[in-house]
């Protein structure tokens, strides 16, 4: 039976002992998987080309085997998120948008937030208000650079206490934005956290508002090659942060999470920032 030469010019094919989401062992549409295209050329068909069949799972958000599962196999996601946030004088909007969001990305209730109680569960949160009014923190003599409020602490402690977290902010805000400098201090382990220790994963955070201060000699240089090495592994910052100049300097300009070991997403406070996460969660995988 002719069944391909028939004047039409194309039909599609499928590899054999692929499921397609309905049972059938043929066609495949789910995951990446994708038919192909035959073609009929004088009476004799092609070969089934363009198809996508099932690959080995990566860790990339991706259905690569076409199971219905999303990098499973791969160990659970887990990993340290850790936030400068500035929360100088003119800051005071923008520290309530972070704070909202921040407790909403911390749920750990599933009857409330099942989808993110689900997929956050092994994320750990560092917290560093910078520009605060004092420290009541281990370097009480440097009182307008930073104050640690979290460290590497659950996300159930996140939530709970996310509004008195804000409260702080808004209560002793009004000293400089020293998140410069802070990002310097924290890879040189001048500022203490428990996150230097762990094996986790680190994303890191800048939510700044304007240009960055410092008390010490420091050039933008300076922080580029700080952010530059390998305690990082992806890096998050917001609008005000010099997109730019720091994406060039390390060569991730407009690539994806795939392309680029250390990310760089240019969040704003009108986006969410659990939509953000969601990017970038899956860097996480082992």
């Amino acid at each position: 039976m002719d069944e391909y030469s028939n004047g039409t010019i194309a039909e599609v094919c499928y590899s054999p002992g692929y499921p397609n989401g309905n049972g059938v062992q043929n066609g495949n549409f789910i995951g990446v998987c994708r038919p192909g295209i035959k073609y009929c050329q004088s009476g004799t068909e092609t070969s089934c080309m363009a198809e996508i069949i099932p690959q080995e799972e990566l860790c990339n958000g991706l259905d690569d085997d076409c199971d219905g599962k999303v990098d499973e196999g791969l160990g659970e996601k887990e990993g340290n998120l850790i936030f400068i946030i500035d929360a100088s004088g003119s800051n005071s909007g923008n520290l309530n948008a972070i704070f909202n969001d921040l407790k909403e990305i911390s749920c750990y209730d599933e009857s409330v937030c099942p989808e993110i109680a689900k997929a956050n569960k092994n994320l750990t949160f560092t917290i560093l208000l910078v520009g605060t009014k004092f420290s009541p923190g281990p370097i009480p003599d440097q009182p307008n650079l930073f104050t640690i409020v979290l460290d590497t602490a659950p996300r159930e402690r996140l939530h709970d206490n996310a509004d008195y977290f804000k409260d702080y902010a808004f209560l002793n805000n009004g000293a400089n934005e020293y998140y410069y400098e802070t990002l310097y201090k924290l890879f040189n382990e001048e500022i203490p956290l428990d996150f230097y220790q762990n094996k986790e994963k680190r994303i890191l955070f800048m939510i700044g508002n304007e240009s960055g201060d410092t008390t010490i000699p420091l050039t933008q240089s300076d922080v580029v090659s700080v952010i530059d090495r390998s305690l990082w592994d992806v890096f998050v910052f917001n609008e005000n942060f010099n997109y730019s100049y720091y994406k060039n300097i390390i060569g991730c300009d407009n690539k994806s999470i795939n392309d680029c070991n250390r990310f760089f997403i240019n969040w704003n406070y009108n986006s969410s920032l659990r939509d953000e996460l969601a990017k970038i969660i899956n860097t996480l995988c082992y």
